[in-house]
């Protein structure tokens, strides 16, 4: 510690020491959580009462029957269609949830199917 104190200024050395900042999608210097989308907001009722933003961009909600990828097997369009099926109850399913809908329906099926051969062989 002496040879620190012989060769810094401490007297004149301003360090400001502070909690690491949260980022969000402005940037490194906006703090805090990014910011919901209004649907979800809406869905949520609003809790904080301020206004929704008019310029948000809007995706347009997929309705009626939302057919799975061709190259899903079995069981991922099963779990496919119930995950379509709560998402459209809850008016959130767009065009961008798609493929991250089909990859989840696939690695669900390949998690089933891993389950099945443990419980069958035992390891």
């Amino acid at each position: 510690m002496k040879f620190l104190a012989n060769t810094v200024d401490t007297a004149n050395l301003n360090v400001a020491i502070s909690a690491p900042r949260r980022l969000n999608r402005k940037g490194p210097n906006m703090p805090g959580p990014a910011p919901e989308p209004s649907n979800i907001r809406r869905l949520r009722g609003n809790p904080s009462h301020r206004p929704l933003n008019p310029n948000e961009p809007q995706m347009p909600l997929l309705e009626g029957e939302v057919k799975p990828p061709s190259w899903l097997p079995a069981p991922a369009r099963r779990y496919w269609r119930e995950l379509v099926g709560h998402a459209q109850a809850m008016r959130v399913l767009t065009a961008a949830d798609l493929p991250a809908l089909a990859l989840m329906a696939q690695e669900f099926s390949i998690y089933v199917q891993a389950q099945a051969v443990l419980a069958r062989e035992g390891h």
